[in-house]
């Protein structure tokens, strides 16, 4: 399924590969304003070394944001006692100071990642707001997603010498963010959709025998009739009435092809209150009748 919003285009890893390892830091101390949301460093690394190893509770006292997305390898974090391994789309999203530690673990050759630093009492209230709504780990395509892309812009950007002044540095920090903040909440919907779509069906499957309409299926999966009818429509490509209608009119095909059963009966056994409407479905599905249908298959 494609998440709405996602740029068409597919999001080049090889740009990643292609580029130098390297931190950029920065500091404005002659910041024009007081500024609530600052980026304070982004780096490119491919770390191999064990002895690779930060502990969020010995970083200081000012409270920071990271953000740290795995691009190739794995890497293991621990968030207040429960372990994550970091593979590749993986993206930590964590506070200083606060009990955590990341490392390279020694059963993991490498760990190549993107990450960014951010500060400010903005920053850190969305920050804050993010990992109480998703926690401390969440997954992004690695191939198309907005919040890499606008992360290697960042690194790009600060590679090339183009961030130069606080006010842009912030500018940069919010847009990302924010890029976040959507890119995440598509996710979501994506999965609730997703998961709406398998137990519509499910019910269907589960109950196609009955005489259920379309409303009836809405309101065991809570939702309005209407509603309901938009949703899978747009996400089957066909309306839940007419889905319903294709799965019954199969299994009656299914039971005049290997079972000796009246039409009559096949109609009912397959949700069809009405024999003579299942006549004429089954024939606009078939081009047949139930009857002809048995007798040449």
């Amino acid at each position: 399924m494609r998440v709405r919003g996602y740029p068409e285009r597919v999001l080049n890893m090889s740009l990643w590969s292609d580029a130098e390892y390297r931190f950029f830091p920065f500091y404005f101390p002659h910041a024009p304003l007081h500024l609530h949301v600052m980026l304070t460093a982004c780096g490119f690394e491919d770390r191999r070394e064990h002895t690779y190893d930060w502990n969020g509770l010995q970083r200081g006292e000012r409270p920071f944001c990271i953000f740290q997305c795995t691009l190739e390898g794995e890497g293991r974090l621990t968030v207040d006692g429960r372990a994550y391994r970091m593979k590749p789309g993986d993206a930590m999203l964590l506070s200083v100071p606060e009990n955590h530690r990341y490392m390279l673990p020694s059963d993991s050759p490498r760990w190549k990642h993107v990450y960014l630093n951010f500060s400010g009492s903005e920053a850190v209230r969305i920050w804050t707001e993010l990992k109480r709504k998703y926690g401390p780990v969440v997954h992004l395509p690695l191939d198309r997603s907005k919040t890499l892309e606008t992360a290697f812009s960042i690194w790009t950007a600060a590679k090339n010498k183009r961030i130069r002044s606080a006010l842009r540095a912030s500018a940069l920090a919010y847009d990302f963010l924010m890029t976040l903040s959507e890119e995440l909440a598509e996710l979501e919907l994506a999965q609730s959709e997703a998961s709406f779509a398998l137990d519509a069906v499910k019910y269907c499957m589960d109950h196609y025998a009955e005489d259920i309409t379309v409303a009836e299926i809405a309101d065991a999966a809570g939702y309005s009739r209407c509603h309901f009818s938009r949703m899978f429509t747009r996400i089957h490509g066909t309306s839940p009435g007419a889905f319903l209608r294709e799965l019954r009119l199969g299994h009656a095909a299914r039971i005049l092809r290997m079972e000796n059963c009246s039409v009559k009966e096949t109609a009912a056994r397959c949700g069809f209150a009405d024999e003579s409407y299942f006549c004429r479905a089954f024939r606009l599905r078939y081009g047949t009748t139930p009857d002809l249908y048995r007798k040449n298959h």
